[in-house]
């Protein structure tokens, strides 16, 4: 019970590992763990194993003092989950990010899924950001199916404001899961000129690309938006057979900025209607993907109608219905904690 008389959680009653772009919404009911973005950027997100060792120390001792706690797939989040095995009175423990697969070694595999079983046998919750997540997870992570929770990924823009126009390039970036190798035999022959901003082909020689495709090694945030922004289209092209494939954020914040977008991916179904509000094209397949990227752009009518309804169908994926969904989550969980079903 709060100070007010009321069986409502405290307004701040959950310790978190992310700030969420600080977003003022997120920060109403959050307290983000001291110190550790700090570490975190110091050591340029690649933190040695004994700091997380101590992080996941220092969330479990500050824990106690909250109602809920929400972190992401880092393995600070592991070492308070094994540390919650010895509690009496676990807190609430959700897993707002799952970014989990398996490694193709069959031992690596058997300790890496009792590894899973272990650390989501003390928690609350699992976000999953695909349906499909719902059906493998369980049976190729064994993990519990009532601990699964379905939710759109958000977009990352948080309110900022992008120049949108319809420019003479196409335009694909980021890093995890991309399958750059079918994008790039893609855009052979495509009377465009097509960027991909991503780290992962910074040494492959100019000579062995068509053309027309430019790679940029890596932009700020800010930049990177405003590139997207004002392309002709944007090109996500995922790889085949990953249980977490991502690659949302930039399709989702695309989608919101009403872009035509067209996605190679076995998940993006959930997020987009292919016709509708974008293009869908099966993974791995580059002629099927020259075919939507020129269709796109040569097809007035369809590039018009896939940036409006894009626009309107990103309105789900916005950060505030995003926080709203796992706010009432934690609230969910601390009442199933205080009736004995943690």
């Amino acid at each position: 019970m709060d100070t007010n008389g009321s069986d409502a959680p405290p307004r701040n009653s959950i310790l978190t590992t992310h700030h969420k772009n600080y977003d003022p919404f997120w920060r109403s009911r959050t307290v983000l763990l001291p110190g550790y973005i700090a570490d975190w950027e110091r050591f340029k997100g690649e933190l040695p194993i004994t700091r997380h060792l101590a992080w996941g120390w220092k969330l479990f001792r500050l824990s106690s003092g909250f109602q809920v706690v929400i972190t992401g797939s880092e393995r600070l989040a592991f070492v308070f989950a094994m540390l919650q095995k010895f509690r009496l009175h676990k807190v609430p423990h959700i897993f707002m990010q799952s970014m989990w697969d398996l490694p193709k070694s069959r031992l690596r595999r058997l300790v890496k899924r009792a590894l899973f079983r272990t650390v989501v046998g003390s928690a609350s919750r699992v976000l999953v950001y695909s349906r499909r997540q719902l059906e493998l997870y369980p049976r190729l992570l064994g993990l519990p199916r009532e601990k699964l929770v379905f939710l759109y990924s958000h977009t990352t823009l948080h309110g900022e404001e992008c120049l949108v126009s319809r420019g003479n390039y196409v335009f694909s970036g980021g890093d995890s899961n991309r399958d750059y190798a079918t994008l790039v035999a893609a855009a052979r022959g495509l009377d465009c000129q097509v960027i991909l901003v991503t780290r992962q082909l910074a040494g492959l020689p100019a000579a062995e690309l068509p053309a027309n495709v430019k790679i940029i090694a890596g932009l700020p945030e800010d930049e990177f938006n405003r590139m997207m922004a004002g392309a002709a289209a944007v090109v996500v092209s995922l790889r085949p057979g990953a249980l977490e494939t991502g690659g949302r954020t930039v399709y989702g914040n695309a989608m919101s900025m009403g872009k035509a977008v067209i996605v190679a991916d076995d998940d993006a179904g959930d997020y987009i209607t292919n016709e509708d509000d974008g293009l869908l094209v099966a993974a791995g397949q580059a002629t099927a993907l020259h075919h939507a990227i020129a269709r796109v752009l040569t097809d007035t009518e369809l590039c018009t109608r896939l940036e409006r309804n894009a626009k309107q169908t990103a309105k789900a994926f916005a950060p505030e219905v995003f926080f709203s969904a796992v706010f009432a989550l934690a609230d969910e969980c601390v009442g199933a904690a205080r009736g004995g079903d943690g």
